[in-house]
């Protein structure tokens, strides 16, 4: 027996499959923060691929599709790979102007 679920909740077991696989490595978001983010603009991912709400992987190109859009979202430019020969320094200060700008943002909406 097959179970399909319907759209709202194949959304919703995406998002907090990335949050799970993604929020305290990655960056620190809540998941209501990751389904404004990224539900919309990933319906190809989460419309064809059914996800564990309670997973802990994600495939990298899913990560990675993640990660440019929650940078894209808070600092106007994708996140760096190593292709861009970031080094670890670049790593960190990119790392700290991101949760910089969720926290100016998160503060922005609670005014």
């Amino acid at each position: 027996m097959t179970i399909k679920y319907d759209t709202a909740a194949q959304k919703c077991n995406f998002v907090w499959n990335v949050y799970n696989a993604m929020s305290e490595e990655w960056f620190d978001l809540t998941p209501k923060e990751l389904d404004e983010i990224i539900a919309d603009n990933m319906d190809d991912e989460w419309s064809t691929h059914e996800y564990d709400p309670n997973g802990m992987y994600l495939d990298t190109c899913v990560r990675e599709r993640v990660a440019n859009l929650v940078s894209m979202y808070y600092l106007g430019h994708p996140w760096p790979r190593y292709v861009d020969s970031v080094d670890s320094v670049d790593m960190e200060m990119f790392t700290k102007n991101l949760d910089d700008a969720i926290e100016e943002k998160r503060n922005e909406n609670e005014n």
